[in-house]
Formats: structure tokens, sequence, C-alpha cells
């Protein structure tokens, strides 16, 4: 379902498992009223386009369980109103941004066995140079 704000711009694209395929246009920057997103357990395939940091008011992104590959773009870290960002069940790979540690309170949800390797110093955990530290985890499951 797509949802208007009265004044007429798409506010929301709720579009879970409707057997969606092809890739995630970089015109969905365009779209800079949206809020929400969630397009989880389709086929979308492609890399996530940078453009997708141009929707500053996006609080909600919902991409898991779609075939999207390659590395997460720094462009996430100017998405300063994202609250939930999920990711799972893709076959992304790299760093996770360091860009993303600017992002408020969020609930980030990813395979963290498809990126590069975690490290715990002096009980914080930290991704790969540049340090990036993620401040608090409310469940972290390393079972490979």
């Amino acid at each position: 379902m797509v949802t208007c704000s009265p004044d007429g711009y798409v506010s929301a694209l709720g579009l879970p498992s409707q057997n969606l395929s092809g890739t995630l246009s970089p015109g969905i920057g365009n779209l800079t009223n949206l809020q929400s997103v969630l397009m989880q357990n389709n086929s979308i395939s492609g890399s996530i386009p940078a453009s997708i940091g141009k929707l500053k008011k996006l609080q909600t992104l919902d991409l898991s369980s779609n075939k999207l590959h390659g590395e997460m773009p720094s462009s996430f870290g100017d998405l300063r109103n994202l609250n939930y960002l999920r990711l799972n069940n893709n076959s992304l790979t790299g760093k996770i941004p360091e860009s993303l540690s600017g992002v408020g309170a969020l609930t980030l949800v990813l395979e963290f066995w498809a990126y590069e390797p975690l490290v715990v110093k002096s009980g914080i955990l930290y991704n790969t140079e540049p340090e990036m530290p993620i401040m608090s985890i409310r469940c972290l499951n390393l079972i490979f």
C-alpha cells in the first residue's frame, strides 16, 4: 500500500510480501516526505542506492529478506530521524558505515556474520577500523 500525506506527498510504502522483483531505483531519494518503507520479504535485488540518504524524514526502513547485495551506503548516516533499520536475510557485505553512529536511537537488525569482524575492547563492541562504538545492544545472537 502506498500512503500519502494530506497534502498529497508519498509518506509510506507498505509493500511487504508482494513478490516484488527488480532493483531499488535511485529515484527513491526524490520521495523526500517518506517516513516509512516496509518492503521486506520480496525479491528485490541489486544494491541499496546512496540516494536513500536524501530521505530526511525516514523513520523506519525494512528491506529484510530480499536479494540485496553490496555494502550499506554511508548515506544512511544522513537519516537523522531513522529509528528502525532492518536489513537481515540479504547478501550485504562490508563494514557497517561509521556514519550510522550519528543516528540517535536506532534499532539495527543485521546479519553480523556477513560484515567485517566485530571486536570487543574494554567492554565496548566495535566493528573494524575506523572504530565505531556500538553503545547499546538489546540482543546479540552470535550463533553460526
